[in-house]
């Protein structure tokens, strides 16, 4: 009698014990690993003065558009270089002197993605007021051609300051000819444009033909 209550209590033991395992199962929320996304950059906007006076620095800052759509500040992280260190040296963190006068491209550089920005550097301080604007670049271009203008600006004292970073660009049909906000213009098709140009309350306008490639 004893050996059959002792199994009998096994037996009870163990069907308890497998009850217990299968509601600790089902009450378990499933878990499903899945691989980590990380966000990468897909555009980079460069942030601050574009005219400089010979002996000035300048703290520039670049901001990462990421693939999930956020934006990050990537100053310190980026590569600057400066085109002409003659005129302008980048340094570090987005550090920028201006040696000489003259016009440089500063490049910022974050995950194999580059932007480029356009910087003037002056002699001597500019009150801003223009008697007029004088621009230098194609009136005509072939498919594929890229060229770049540049803007001068006459003061009342009879002298010439280079104020293309300061100046905005359009193009009236961006499907012939584009052009961005440093002054590059790039033919797409064959046709004709208007490339409209405004600084200090003035503003210019001309045609620019693009022709079909031989």
């Amino acid at each position: 009698m004893r050996i059959i209550s002792g199994l009998l209590l096994a037996v009870v033991l163990s069907s308890f014990s497998l009850a217990c395992g299968r509601n600790t199962q089902a009450n378990s929320p499933l878990m499903l690993a899945g691989p980590t996304v990380v966000a990468r950059a897909s555009s980079i906007a460069i942030i601050g003065e574009r005219q400089l006076i010979v002996g000035q620095s300048v703290t520039l800052r670049a901001f990462a558009t990421m693939s999930d759509g956020s934006r990050r500040d990537v100053s310190s992280d980026a590569l600057w270089q400066s085109s002409n260190g003659v005129v302008c040296a980048a340094r570090s963190g987005g550090v920028i002197f201006a040696a000489s006068a003259g016009i440089c491209d500063v490049s910022a550089s974050f995950e194999s993605i580059v932007t480029t920005a356009s910087f003037s550097v002056v002699t001597t301080a500019w009150t801003g007021e223009i008697v007029s604007i004088e621009v230098q670049g194609p009136r005509t271009l072939i498919v594929g051609q890229g060229d770049r203008y540049a803007v001068i600006a006459n003061t009342p004292d009879g002298s010439q300051v280079d104020v293309t970073a300061s100046a905005t660009f359009e193009s009236s049909n961006p499907s012939v000819a584009d052009v961005d906000r440093d002054g590059r213009i790039a033919a797409i098709a064959e046709g004709n444009t208007s490339i409209t140009i405004t600084t200090g309350g003035l503003q210019v306008a001309f045609r620019v033909t693009i022709l079909p490639v031989d």
